[in-house]
């Protein structure tokens, strides 16, 4: 599995997509919400894992439906400890504005890489 998707992302994204370490995953169960390109980590890792084997992370689809019922698009949502972006993408694709904020290094180089290859997508 994971050689197909190193192959995918090189093949369809282009070499150097992702930072070194990581591959592009397509998160893609979380109805109404568009298919989204991220970065994930290659090594183990839960977030990671999760997202290569279920199209999602559960927590954001939580997150998402906490958010939609209050329903304030124009208000600003702030992820705090943001790792490498999963629930921000979710929520900037389904049209809120968001502010992440994460930490260490390597999550944020990978937040960066999403947002940079997502960029066109967001409403």
């Amino acid at each position: 599995l994971l050689e197909v998707q190193r192959f995918q992302s090189l093949a369809l994204h282009g070499f150097g997509t992702c930072p070194r370490g990581s591959v592009m995953a397509w998160m893609d169960e979380l109805d109404p919400v568009p298919v989204i390109p991220l970065c994930v980590r290659i090594d183990k890792d839960v977030v990671s894992d999760t997202i290569k084997r279920q199209g999602k992370w559960p927590e954001c689809y939580e997150l998402f439906g906490i958010v939609e019922v209050v329903g304030w698009k124009d208000c600003v949502v702030l992820d705090v400890g943001a790792n490498m972006g999963s629930c921000s993408m979710v929520l900037m694709r389904s049209g809120f504005q968001v502010m992440a904020f994460e930490p260490l290094p390597s999550s944020a180089g990978l937040l960066r890489a999403s947002l940079r290859f997502n960029e066109g997508m967001m409403t």
